[in-house]
């Protein structure tokens, strides 16, 4: 199923939807795989998740990711 990735965005900590959005653009430029840790924050307090997600082209100029989230937060 395809996912409104802007949901996710809008909870992403500024420093790490930074780190995030280069890691997808160069993940669109050389169709390298995503492998991030953010903090998801938005009811309080800050959640760790890991991101992995593994780029696909289709057509010319579209790339679409299949991937995961996991929360991490215990081991951080």
């Amino acid at each position: 199923a395809e996912a409104d990735v802007s949901l996710l965005f809008a909870k992403v900590e500024r420093d790490d939807a930074l780190r995030l959005m280069q890691a997808l653009e160069a993940s669109a430029d050389d169709l390298s795989t995503i492998d991030q840790e953010i903090r998801l924050s938005g009811d309080g307090e800050a959640r760790w998740v890991a991101v992995q997600a593994v780029p696909q082209r289709q057509g010319l100029m579209t790339v679409v990711w299949y991937g995961f989230f996991q929360e991490i937060s215990i081991r951080k």
